[in-house]
């Protein structure tokens, strides 16, 4: 027994997981780390890159049970952990995204020559198959997050809010024991950790990478999975580099999937509920709340994700920076981003195809609107024409019998009343104010019409 003890070695899990929570990044956290004291200090020395801890919890060891184990095995395992905490951190502006940690302190027998322990460890917190005080890990979490008003839960569009997402990674760091630094473990160690639970174990289908700058070092290691990751002998600067690093990931890979879901749920309700069936009946309407929201995901895709992937590790170091690469590469979050991408690229075309086709039509509606009431316009104004010239008829008759019959009918010494009134010699003057009194009404028509007559051809020559 005492043996076993001595051979015993002191190994951190770290559990990082995405929420569906998105929550504002606050100035101060309100919660201060044991088991990470000088994470603090280290966030304001980068602030506005990384993730800032907003909450959290210690939790006494005995409060954990591992429901897919046996009693024995749960109770082994419990045993082993001396220390464990849960941290609550935010991704810095635009993803604002929710990630949270499980950090547990174990004291087990040498993983180079027994990973028992260890990986059983890593294997359940892979898959959260974790109870903390009787609730699952995900009900822990809303408990901790009830009453803030400022978070803001994100549910899936499948309806999937009870669950943590997918998204998550875990960390085992193996320190060095005593003066002398041991020597790393070897690969079959390496992946009897990483892959010891996947039976069977098939090395074409796991990758895993080894960060150069985190291996240069004698004595120290550094193996990168898409699930997992172990250290050996790192020193604690670069264990708290990694640790923000992989939150960052983590959280930025959840931001893509709350991406990807949220534009792949927007596509098929505007397929089954608003795309029209019939060739040339789609209309602008149609396309404006997806074209919207489309615009508003691949801007959050370019901020929140691929900026996030490209622009290097948060924690200007070469060592860090290289694990940032594979740790990204190895989640395939630059590949994935890529790919959603390229498909906002084919959708703008797609809608910006579909406007086109709307434009086109809109123009030969327009187009036909403005011939119908040209049709309109010349019908009324000839219709008019035709009743001003009839008024205009009766105006050349009408108007010079006025004004003859008005003259000879007062009383004036102009009147001869011995002389005839067709006496054209004597009266021809009234009989030219007459007459040219009933040309007004032609001479105002042609005026008029011929002005309108003039300018209709003048448009239809531009």
């Amino acid at each position: 027994m005492k043996a076993r003890v001595d051979a015993r070695q002191r190994v951190r899990l770290i559990g990082v997981y995405a929420t569906n929570w998105r929550r504002p990044v606050q100035p101060a956290g309100s919660f201060a780390s044991v088991l990470l004291p000088g994470l603090g200090e280290f966030i304001e020395s980068f602030t506005e890159q990384l993730p800032k801890v907003y909450g959290g919890a210690r939790i006494d060891p005995a409060e954990l049970t591992f429901p897919d184990l046996d009693l024995a095995a749960s109770a082994e395992l419990a045993a082993s952990i001396t220390a464990i905490e849960l941290l609550l951190l935010t991704l810095p502006f635009p993803a604002e995204q929710v990630v949270a940690t499980l950090i547990a302190d174990l004291a087990c027998p040498d993983v180079r020559r027994d990973d028992h322990l260890s990986g059983r460890l890593l294997n359940v917190m892979s898959r959260a198959a974790v109870l903390v005080q009787g609730m699952s890990l995900n009900s822990y979490l809303d408990s901790l997050g009830n009453g803030d008003p400022t978070m803001g839960r994100k549910p899936s569009p499948a309806g999937h809010e009870n669950v943590l997402p997918t998204q998550r990674h875990q960390l085992l760091f193996v320190r060095h024991e005593g003066a002398s630094p041991t020597p790393a473990p070897n690969d079959a160690a390496i992946e009897g950790i990483l892959y010891g639970n996947n039976e069977p174990y098939r090395q074409e289908f796991n990758t895993h990478k080894r960060p150069e700058g985190l291996n240069r070092a004698q004595n120290s290691l550094a193996v990168v999975s898409p699930d997992a990751s172990v250290f050996y002998g790192q020193s604690k600067s670069v264990e708290t580099s990694v640790f923000l690093t992989t939150a960052q990931a983590v959280g930025t890979a959840s931001r893509f999937n709350q991406i990807w879901q949220d534009a792949y749920f927007g596509v098929k309700k505007f397929q089954t509920e608003q795309q029209r069936p019939e060739t040339g009946t789609q209309q602008r309407k149609d396309l404006e709340q997806l074209a919207d929201q489309m615009g508003n995901l691949e801007l959050d895709l370019a901020f929140s994700v691929e900026a996030a992937a490209e622009l290097g590790a948060p924690v200007p170091s070469y060592s860090i920076t290289t694990f940032h690469d594979d740790l990204y590469e190895v989640m395939q979050i630059r590949a994935r981003a890529g790919t959603v991408s390229q498909m906002f690229v084919r959708l703008g075309g797609s809608i910006r195809s579909e406007l086109t086709a709307i434009e086109s039509r809109e123009r030969q509606e327009e187009e036909a609107r403005r011939k119908t009431n040209d049709r309109k316009r010349q019908q009324e104004d000839d219709r008019r024409f035709r009743a001003g010239l009839a008024i205009s008829v009766v105006g050349v008759i009408a108007i010079p019998l006025s004004v003859i019959t008005g003259f000879f009918g007062i009383n004036a010494s102009q009147i001869d009343p011995d002389r005839s009134m067709w006496d054209f010699h004597y009266y021809h003057w009234i009989y030219v104010i007459a007459g040219l009194t009933g040309l007004a009404p032609i001479l105002g028509l042609c005026l008029v019409y011929g002005a309108r007559l003039f300018g209709r051809a003048k448009d239809d020559d531009l």
